[in-house]
């Protein structure tokens, strides 16, 4: 579930049960719901900060294709830029709507693996001025 529905589905639980008591709006009571969505947003950022998933890379027609453990369908992914962080990161930006992720980062086990993917993305590496234009 992506981190924004889960806030807003948080947000919208505090609203359902704690604004029928704010009949009053006395400002304290304002000020502790607000502090309630405050902590709730800082401890959602501080649970998902770190979150990986475990991808496997293959060729596809005109793009890589990215396989997840949770998902049964292949993502594609079709790189705008690659940047080689260190010898065994790569960090890829792609295309997306307002929602997507559109950097990721890929971590490898070794170099040559890490050299293979850059390699390639490179292949199937869209130009700047051949983006879609909506």
């Amino acid at each position: 579930m992506p981190k924004w529905q889960l806030f807003l589905g948080m947000v919208l639980l505090v609203l359902a049960f704690g604004a029928p008591g704010l009949s009053s709006f006395e400002l304290k009571e304002i000020v502790f719901y607000t502090l309630v969505i405050a902590g709730m947003s800082a401890l959602l950022t501080y649970v998902f900060r770190d979150k990986t998933l475990r991808v496997r890379l293959r060729q596809g027609e005109g793009c890589v294709l990215l396989y997840y453990d949770t998902r049964a369908d292949p993502r594609k992914l079709v790189p705008l830029s690659i940047k080689q962080k260190t010898d065994k990161v790569l960090e890829v930006e792609r295309e997306g709507t307002r929602w997507e992720i559109k950097r990721i980062e890929l971590r490898f086990p070794n170099s040559p693996d890490a050299n293979r993917a850059r390699l390639m993305l490179g292949f199937h590496r869209k130009n700047g001025d051949e983006r879609m234009r909506t």
